[in-house]
């Protein structure tokens, strides 16, 4: 890790080093914070959010443009990151979904695929690099980073300030505490624990990094899905009743040097006990039950080695008090499902951002300053939470399950368009108020101004899956998803949504052109200023300084 270690006490501790972390230490450094990141033993093994998704990136181009890190803007793109970090990252140019049904061959009928439109650059991160990458950064604008780890039970919060005893014996004092590491083993007495039991959705994760996979087209020929494009230049989910399994290469484009795949695996512990299994049998033990999965992984080698997480979902009561911050994995934790773990991780660390350099300004370190953000860490979780387990029921059955899917691309599509309009107008204002409206906290999962009727469809069809699962027929809440993307007026003419045939979307020049036309003529007001072709088709420019992509010597 780059950066110095230092003496004297600090403004801010940061415990934890990964992605998230050391991203608000730039941030915070950036802004004259005196702020030191201290590592754990855990850092390196939780596993964490490895894909992205346009909104993700729009994320990513937000902290950089927000808080004038060129470096954090870079990240959402991945031919800007420095050649040696791209070497290790995979790319991703398309979702695909595979539904199977067990003891049965896959029916190519059941899939969908969502092409990344190619003004986007998403990308598959290999972690251990990435968040070598982000310290780097961290490092560059000033952060203090510590090379011994913390120390068991080592963080004490006090009425006066924190400290953190690393295991060489030495105390890292601060008048602020930011843990961030999601290991109990070091979180100081009296601090608020994670919570299985505050989670609705239940899900058994499993966890790896393994080589020889086979791409899933040389098992089912790419041919028998029409208009599909290989499933190995993007991630991958398979579903089937009770779980997911998501994968994800890393040496899908020709500059890569990494031959790993990224899996990870979500079951219903009720669907899947796991009996008396170690965590690669317990994999086995379910995808044998699908044959083309079965033959996708009847050659992998374990890279790193499968890691099992019971009750992964969780949460804490609280997270914030005098001195002290639970963020990002300390505070909740959820499944990897459409990249919702490190895109939540993103949305967490703007807000938790804005609240501590607030708080350093006005030097209230024991106050309340940091409430807002800490509502809204636990509010995004409860909107997640939900969110997901409405997956679990959908998957059920292949109906249920393309209904679900196209709802979750509305949503995910209008909230970068959406996104990216505000973070365009804030970056073109003036003044102290240019950011607001990105800053709207308070409203949890639609913190920044979304078209009208959105969050209504959205609440409609979560609660619509939650009736399922009491009870209430899943072909009939189906359709009613499809008759409403048929029905409402802010869905826009960009795929046919309403069309459960329709299962490959492509952002081709005859659907740009019919997005143009709609927007001209009978989109609501509030979509124009959405999708003005700067909106649609513009990305963040570059501004990365060559020598941040340099990389640290190991």
């Amino acid at each position: 890790m780059t950066g110095h270690e230092a003496t004297g006490r600090h403004d801010v501790v940061i415990v934890g080093c990964h992605l998230t972390t050391s991203l608000l230490a730039a941030i915070l450094a950036r802004y004259g914070v005196r702020v030191a990141v201290i590592k754990t033993a855990d850092d390196g093994i939780r596993p964490a959010g490895e894909t992205t998704v346009p909104y993700t990136a729009e994320l990513f181009f937000l902290l950089g443009d927000r808080y004038d890190i060129p470096e954090l803007s870079s990240l959402g793109t991945f031919d800007e990151l420095p050649r040696w970090l791209r070497g290790t990252c995979g790319v991703k140019r398309n979702l695909g979904f595979l539904y199977h049904r067990e003891a049965a061959a896959h029916d190519p009928a059941q899939s969908l695929q969502f092409v990344v439109p190619g003004e986007h650059a998403e990308w598959h991160l290999y972690r251990p690099d990435v968040d070598e990458y982000a310290a780097a950064v961290a490092g560059r604008y000033g952060a203090t980073s510590y090379q011994t780890a913390a120390a068991p039970g080592g963080v004490t919060v006090g009425t006066r300030g924190v400290s953190v005893r690393l295991t060489d014996g030495r105390v890292v004092e601060a008048e602020y505490l930011v843990d961030g590491s999601g290991d109990a083993t070091v979180l100081a007495e009296g601090l608020p624990r994670l919570d299985p039991a505050a989670a609705r959705h239940r899900g058994r994760l499993l966890y790896a990094q393994l080589t020889g996979v086979r791409e899933f087209e040389s098992i089912v020929p790419l041919a028998r899905y029409r208009k599909a494009r290989s499933w190995t230049e993007g991630t991958l989910l398979h579903a089937f009743d009770g779980g997911w399994v998501q994968v994800a290469p890393f040496g899908n484009h020709a500059d890569s040097a990494n031959p790993r795949w990224s899996v990870a695996a979500s079951f219903d512990p009720a669907r899947f006990p796991v009996a008396d299994r170690r965590p690669d049998d317990d994999f086995g033990h379910v995808i044998r039950r699908f044959p083309e999965l079965r033959l996708q992984f009847a050659d992998a080698v374990q890279e790193r080695p499968w890691v099992r997480y019971e009750q992964w979902p969780a949460r804490a009561a609280r997270c914030h008090g005098p001195r002290w911050f639970l963020f990002d994995r300390s505070a909740v934790r959820h499944d990897l499902l459409l990249s919702r773990d490190l895109t939540m991780s993103l949305e967490m660390l703007h807000a938790t951002a804005a609240g501590l350099l607030a708080v350093a300004r006005a030097g209230d370190w024991a106050g309340d300053g940091m409430a807002a953000a800490a509502s809204f860490q636990l509010g995004l979780f409860d909107w997640h939470d939900r969110f997901v387990a409405a997956g679990r029921t959908a998957t059920e059955g292949f109906a249920l399950w393309n209904a679900y899917l196209r709802s979750w691309l509305l949503w995910s599509i209008l909230s970068a368009l959406s996104l990216k309009r505000a973070r365009m107008d804030g970056a073109g204002g003036a003044g102290p108020e240019r950011w607001s409206a990105v800053e709207q906290f308070d409203q949890a999962e639609y913190w920044y101004p979304v078209p009208a009727g959105l969050p209504e469809f959205m609440r409609a069809t979560i609660s619509g899956f939650e009736a399922v699962r009491a009870g209430a027929s899943p072909d009939v809440e189906a359709d009613r998803v499809y008759r409403r993307l048929r029905r409402e007026r802010f869905v826009p003419p960009l795929f046919a949504f309403g069309d459960p045939s329709a299962r490959y979307y492509q952002f081709s020049r005859a659907r740009r052109l019919r997005m143009l036309l709609w927007t001209k003529t009978v989109a609501p007001s509030d979509f124009r200023r959405l999708l003005t072709a700067d909106n649609v088709t513009a990305v963040a420019a570059s501004h990365q300084p060559a020598a941040a992509g340099a990389r640290r010597e190991r």
